[in-house]
C-alpha cells in the first residue's frame, strides 16, 4: 500500500484519504501540516479566482516591495551567526553615575566588537583621501567561483591564499599605504575593496564617465587571476569610494540589526531595502567566524598613526552607546 506515513505517529494514510495540506514558509524552517479528513463524495464547486501561490505571497512585503530570491545555504549562515552571538559573554560595568550595567563582551558580530573597531580604525581611510585624491585608486578584486557550498567556501579560501601575494606585487610597483577589506557577493562569494595610495600621480583616462588608470599601475592592479576594476579618484569621487570602505570599519558594521530583520523575513516597511544589504553582511561575518580570516587590512605604517591618533577604548563608553543584546 502506498501513501504518507506521519512523522511523529508512523502512521500510513493511503491516497484514498483525502488531505489538507497547508506549507507555512519562515526566514528558517519549512514546516508541513497534514489534516486528514474521512474522504467524501466529490461535489461540483462555482468557479472561482485562482489564489495566489504561497511563493509569490512570501516574496511580498507590508510596503509592496518585492524581494530578491535568497540563496541557497543562506539559513545556516544565518543560524551559524545566531548561534554566535548568543555564545558571548556578559559583562557587568559600572557607569558614570555608579550604577551598574549588564552588557554582552565583544564577539564578532555584534556591536561592542563593531564599536571597538571603529575606534581602532578611525583614520585609515582619511588618512589617505585627505591627502591628495590623485595619488590614489579603488581596486575590486573577484574571482569566479560555483554558487554551492564548496564553491563559495573555496572562494574565500583562495582570496585568503592570493591576496598577500597581491599586495607585494603593488608595493613593489610603488604602492605607499593601502586599506582593504573583504566582502560577500549576495550569493556568498568572496571580493575585495582596496584603497591605494601611491608615490606618483596616476596617470588617468576617462572611458564612458568613469576615471580609469593607465600606464603602469593599471598593469600593476591588473596581475591577478580574477577579474580587476581599476578606478582612479579625484576630489569629487574619493569621499564616495572612501566612505564605501569605511562602513566596513564603522560601528554599523554588525549583523545584530540583519538579524532581526531576517527573521521577520523584511516583512516591516522599508525592511525590502536592506535585504541585499544584510544577506551580504551575514554572509561576510559568517565565513570570517567559521574560516577565522581578518575581514580587513592596512599598511603598517597606517596602523602606527591609526593607534597614535584613536581615542583609547572605555568599556563604560561602550554599553552606554551600545545596548546589550538580549537573548532568549
Amino acid at each position: 500500500m502506498r501513501g504518507l506515513i506521519h512523522r511523529r505517529t508512523r502512521k500510513l494514510y493511503p491516497h484514498s484519504v483525502a488531505m489538507d495540506i497547508r506549507v507555512t514558509e519562515t526566514a528558517h524552517t519549512v514546516k508541513l501540516t497534514v489534516r486528514t479528513r474521512k474522504p467524501c463524495a466529490r461535489q461540483p464547486q462555482p468557479a472561482q479566482t485562482a489564489r495566489p501561490q504561497p511563493a509569490a505571497a512570501a516574496n511580498a512585503t507590508a510596503d509592496g516591495n518585492a524581494l530578491r530570491p535568497l540563496p541557497h545555504g543562506w539559513i545556516d549562515a544565518m543560524r551559524h551567526m545566531r548561534d554566535t552571538l548568543q555564545r558571548t559573554h556578559w559583562v557587568v560595568t559600572v557607569r558614570e553615575d555608579g550604577t551598574y550595567a549588564l552588557c554582552s563582551g565583544a564577539v564578532r558580530g555584534n556591536k561592542i566588537q563593531a564599536h571597538r573597531r571603529a575606534q581602532q580604525t578611525a583614520g585609515l581611510v582619511d588618512n589617505i583621501i585627505d591627502t591628495q585624491p590623485e595619488y590614489c585608486t579603488f581596486v575590486t578584486l573577484t574571482r569566479r567561483y560555483d554558487k554551492t557550498d564548496d564553491g563559495r567556501l573555496q572562494s574565500w579560501q583562495q582570496m585568503q591564499q592570493q591576496l598577500p601575494a597581491y599586495i607585494r606585487r603593488l608595493r613593489r610597483a610603488g604602492a605607499v599605504d593601502y586599506v582593504w577589506c573583504k566582502e560577500a557577493h549576495y550569493d556568498g562569494g568572496c571580493h575585495v575593496h582596496m584603497l591605494v595610495r601611491w608615490a606618483r600621480v596616476v596617470k588617468t583616462v576617462n572611458i564612458r564617465g568613469v576615471l580609469r588608470a593607465r600606464g603602469r599601475i593599471k598593469r600593476a592592479c591588473k596581475d591577478w587571476d580574477g577579474h580587476v576594476d581599476v578606478v582612479a579618484l579625484d576630489a569629487d569621487t574619493a569621499t564616495v569610494r572612501g566612505n564605501y570602505i569605511a562602513k566596513e570599519l564603522n560601528k554599523h558594521a554588525h549583523c545584530e540589526d540583519a538579524l532581526r530583520r531576517a527573521r521577520r523575513h523584511w516583512r516591516d516597511d522599508g525592511d525590502a531595502t536592506w535585504q541585499a544589504a544584510d544577506v551580504q553582511r551575514i554572509w561576510t561575518l559568517y565565513y570570517g567566524s567559521r574560516l577565522r580570516q581578518r575581514l580587513y587590512g592596512s599598511a603598517r605604517r597606517m596602523q602606527a598613526q591609526a593607534v597614535e591618533t584613536a581615542e583609547p577604548i572605555q568599556h563604560r563608553a561602550d554599553c552606554a552607546s551600545s545596548p546589550a543584546v538580549v537573548h532568549g
